[in-house]
């Protein structure tokens, strides 16, 4: 992805976890909120409960190859945080 569809600062994190809907699913948390800018923003994030950091790493470039072969589809002006779980792994 490129750097300018990345989130990387943490009061856009914490903005999007205080006001963002949730979805769940099996492998993945989605959060997300409108950003009233022309194109969307994501974020990929694996905690330690899912495994030590190779495969942390491996679930996140994971989760970010699937974006990136639908990352079209997705409609401009959102910010979106992926939180992989243990079961991604």
């Amino acid at each position: 992805m490129k750097r300018n569809f990345r989130l990387t600062k943490a009061r856009d994190f914490t903005h999007i976890k205080k006001e963002g809907r949730t979805r769940h699913h099996k492998f993945v948390v989605l959060v997300f909120i409108p950003n009233n800018m022309e194109y969307s923003r994501a974020a990929f994030v694996a905690s330690k409960s899912v495994g030590n950091a190779v495969i942390r790493n491996l679930v996140k470039r994971r989760m970010k190859a699937c974006i990136a072969n639908s990352w079209n589809d997705v409609k401009p002006g959102w910010d979106m945080v992926f939180y992989a779980k243990a079961t991604a792994a």
